[in-house]
C-alpha cells in the first residue's frame, strides 16, 4: 500500500470480514478521516448509507468467491468527506498461500467531474437543437428565465444577450 499512499484514486484493501485493513490518504479523506489509520478496522456499514454498504459488501463477496476482478464502470456513493460522488471501481481478489482469495483490493476513480461535464455538454447540445443557430439574434427577455425553469439549464451560458 506504500506505493499507493499518495495516489489520487481511492485505494483500499478489505479482509474477508469486510474490514478495511489498508487505505490510502485519498480514501481516508473521502470518508471524512484525518488519516488512513483512523479508517482501519471499519466496515462499509460503519461508513456508508445502508444501500451503499449492502452493495459494496455483496460485490466484495462475489470477488472473494469467484476469485475474479470486478469492474464497476459507474456507481454513486455518498461519502462523509466529499458528498455524493460518482466512481468507477475495480475490485481485485488478493490471494493467500492456499490459492484462495483472502482480501479485496479496491481502486476507485472519482468520475464525478467527467459526468458533470458530459451532462453539461448534453444540455448545451439540447439548447442548440431547440434554438438552432440564433446566436446573432437577440432572444426575447421572457424566454431566457422560462427556458431555464423548464429545462434546468441556464440559457444565458449558451446564448448571451447583447
Amino acid at each position: 500500500m506504500v506505493a499507493l499512499a499518495h495516489a489520487p484514486d481511492y485505494c483500499y484493501v478489505k479482509d474477508r470480514l469486510g474490514r478495511f485493513v489498508a487505505v490510502n490518504i485519498a480514501s481516508a479523506k473521502l470518508n471524512g478521516f484525518a488519516s488512513p489509520e483512523d479508517m482501519l478496522g471499519k466496515t462499509a456499514h460503519e461508513l456508508f448509507a445502508k444501500d451503499d454498504a449492502d452493495s459494496a459488501v455483496e460485490r466484495d463477496r462475489r470477488v472473494l468467491a469467484s476469485g475474479e476482478l470486478e469492474d464497476i464502470p459507474e456507481h454513486r456513493l455518498s461519502a462523509e468527506g466529499a458528498g455524493m460522488r460518482t466512481l468507477h471501481t475495480y475490485k481485485v481478489p488478493v490471494f493467500g498461500d492456499a490459492a484462495e482469495a483472502t482480501h479485496v483490493l479496491g481502486i476507485s476513480e472519482d468520475i464525478t467531474a467527467q459526468k458533470r461535464a458530459a451532462a453539461d455538454l448534453l444540455a448545451r447540445a439540447r439548447v442548440v437543437a431547440v434554438l438552432g443557430d440564433k446566436r446573432d439574434e437577440k432572444l426575447p427577455a421572457h424566454y431566457l428565465p422560462d427556458y431555464t425553469h423548464r429545462h434546468g439549464y441556464p440559457l444565458l451560458q449558451v446564448y448571451p444577450t447583447h
